[in-house]
């Protein structure tokens, strides 16, 4: 290998590694400017987050990690190393780099890869970490590409644009982070059966689909389907389905672009009243008192 490059050390951590022309390029957002006063912190804060590029022939080595960092697969892949573990992470993956931790990332099958990262810091991180059983966790397989795409999303676009109270939407958007990478960790543990059905029914939230047809693709039955959403999750398989077509709704309807009936038909309703039923119910707000109720906190 060359002759790596030092872009960080402090005596403590250390990042070395290699570019290719402009590659890695990022594009992050920062909670504060270097000039900006940081007595005052929220206790679970996203300290950095954005996009970035990787081409064939870049490399990062860090020693002794001073940050945690959540990296989501937009587009292509590459290789990951952490732990003496070595992972490659495809497209939808996650990996983690944890404090502390010694990790290397380069790429090997694939010659392009975008992807998000949120560093995620503060006095609560280290005990929520531990509550959640995810402390030492390094690599998700299988995510649920919308929903970790959606926080991730709101917490750059928070970043770069500032507005008011933005660091107290950023904390926000930090622990529903963090609890959705213990639910997705959580999902590793289900019995296969029930890892493919949730991953199918993730999937599926933007087609009309009834509890027969689902089990019929899966190839179970339904009292089996039922018994293990019941044991593992604690709500009925169909019941599931329609909580994640809600939680994909309520990220569209920040896009004021999309009609209340358009999002209801990309999410299989065919009637618009009845969405708004199914989404009052859980959220407590109409699809459109909820997108108003957005505006105004802004």
């Amino acid at each position: 290998m060359k002759k790596l490059n030092t872009y960080f050390d402090n005596g403590i951590s250390k990042i070395e590694g290699l570019n290719v022309g402009k590659y890695p390029l990022h594009h992050f957002f920062t909670t504060y400017a270097d000039n900006e006063s940081k007595l005052f912190r929220y206790p679970l804060n996203i300290e950095f987050s954005g996009m970035d590029e990787w081409v064939k022939g870049c490399y990062r080595k860090r020693t002794n990690s001073e940050l945690f960092a959540i990296e989501f697969i937009r587009e292509g892949g590459m290789s990951f190393i952490q732990g003496g573990e070595k992972y490659l992470v495809e497209k939808d993956h996650l990996f983690i780099v944890r404090p502390g931790a010694h990790s290397e990332v380069f790429m090997e099958k694939h010659n392009y890869c975008l992807k998000m990262t949120s560093s995620i810091g503060g006095s609560l991180l280290e005990p929520l970490l531990i509550s959640l059983g995810i402390e030492k966790l390094d690599y998700i397989p299988r995510s649920n590409p919308l929903i970790f795409e959606g926080i991730m999303q709101r917490g750059i676009d928070e970043l770069k644009n500032k507005k008011d109270g933005f660091q107290a939407r950023c904390s926000e958007i930090a622990y529903n982070t963090l609890l959705q990478l213990g639910m997705e960790y959580k999902k590793l543990l289900y019995p296969r059966e029930l890892v493919n059905a949730v991953s199918f029914l993730e999937n599926n939230i933007h087609n009309a689909l009834t509890l027969k047809k689902i089990c019929e693709s899966l190839g179970i039955s339904q009292s089996t389907l039922n018994r293990l959403f019941r044991k593992y999750l604690g709500l009925a398989p169909f019941e599931y389905f329609i909580n994640q077509k809600m939680l994909a709704a309520k990220g569209m309807l920040k896009n004021d672009k999309l009609s209340i009936k358009e999002i209801a038909e990309s999410l299989g309703y065919s009637n618009q009243l009845y969405f708004s039923t199914e989404f009052r119910k859980r959220n407590g707000s109409s699809p459109r008192e909820f997108r108003l109720g957005k505006k105004l906190s802004k």
